[in-house]
């Protein structure tokens, strides 16, 4: 940053700036969203990037006399990133969305993960593709964005997700600036941050069939070194949520040895069902109204259910035995009704 007027610092210094742990953290922070190194938010905030580093490293008031940054007003500088930051904020990362039909498996999900949020339950969540158990998980954490709090971690995990992998996900979805290589740093950041806040967070594992075992252990891990015994809290809330390959990890004769731990502390096992007919119809009676349920004729009905049926070929029953069934999509009935709806616009449209 160049020489400033006079009334520039005068401007700058009158701002209501908090104080400076607060403001480089929240630096940090930002920095970590946007996926920018702190030689990129130096030079936006036209800094040098040795100073820039030293500020964001809280080591601002440590060692600086008789240092050229000793020069440096660092309440200056601290309302410098400030104003940067006020004028540029970070975007929500989810938005939630009204497409998110309710269906009793979209209740069942957000009941689950309301018990893994206040009450720091083990949920394991599997079912057939289209069930929408993304679509709702995703909805959950946006909800909770929306209203302000940051206590849903989201992740989408990608094939053979290994544990580095894992944790370096998490740790920029808690907003951590930590750049490691090294399991054990990272796995020490984010019990540190879980720790430090009020409330734990949720963790929400997406596609979580794609994780190795030392994956799932990584997990286990954590919930267990963020145990609050004294508040009754077994640890950081988690959501496990994938296809039926999921649950087999777990009932696996072969993984049994090394699943001990994990199947200890689950809380909650859900096979998702998908939706039946009777849903289907008062769901689809709703949407097309205008204001109270439609009436479905009986061509009308043919049409829903045969636009949204689907077969789980991979169905569990009770004793963990394949039962496969055919169900009714949520996926498949809000593209069919989304589809009907765009019809009745059209002609409404060429109508006037």
């Amino acid at each position: 940053m160049g020489r400033l007027h006079d009334t520039e610092v005068q401007r700058l210094l009158s701002l209501k700036t908090p104080a400076y742990a607060e403001v480089a953290d929240a630096a940090n922070r930002w920095i970590v969203r946007r996926a920018i190194s702190a030689r990129e938010f130096a030079r936006l905030v036209d800094k040098g990037h040795s100073t820039m580093n030293i500020f964001l490293q809280g080591r601002w008031d440590q060692h600086m006399a008789g240092t050229k940054y000793a020069q440096v007003n660092p309440e200056l500088l601290t309302a410098r990133v400030w104003e940067f930051l006020q004028s540029h904020p970070l975007e929500p990362r989810r938005k939630p969305t009204d497409k998110l039909l309710p269906t009793r498996s979209a209740a069942e999900i957000r009941r689950l993960c309301q018990a893994g949020l206040f009450r720091g339950a083990f949920v394991i969540l599997y079912g057939p593709p289209s069930a929408e158990k993304s679509f709702a998980l995703e909805n959950f954490a946006a909800e909770r964005e929306a209203a302000g709090h940051d206590d849903v971690l989201y992740l989408y995990c990608s094939p053979r997700l290994k544990p580095l992998s894992l944790l370096a996900m998490l740790a920029r979805e808690a907003g951590l600036g930590v750049r490691s290589v090294i399991c054990w740093n990272l796995m020490a950041a984010l019990v540190h941050e879980f720790q430090s806040r009020e409330r734990l967070p949720l963790v929400i594992a997406d596609e979580a069939q794609h994780m190795t075992l030392d994956t799932l252990e990584t997990l286990r891990e954590l919930r267990d070194r963020t145990a609050r015994p004294l508040e009754g809290q077994p640890g950081c809330g988690l959501v496990m949520a994938g296809s039926h390959d999921l649950y087999r990890w777990f009932v696996d004769p072969r993984q049994m040895p090394r699943m001990g731990q994990l199947l200890s502390r689950i809380t909650h096992k859900t096979q998702l069902e998908g939706m039946d007919e009777e849903e289907v119809l008062q769901i689809a009676a709703r949407e097309l109204g205008n204001g109270k349920p439609a009436k479905i004729t009986a061509e009308l009905r043919k049409k829903i259910l045969d636009g949204c049926r689907d077969r789980d070929f991979y169905a569990l029953d009770g004793e963990n035995k394949p039962a496969p069934h055919d169900y009714y999509s949520p996926r498949k009935l809000s593209t069919y009704l989304d589809r009907v709806k765009d019809k009745l616009a059209a002609k409404k449209e060429h109508a006037a």
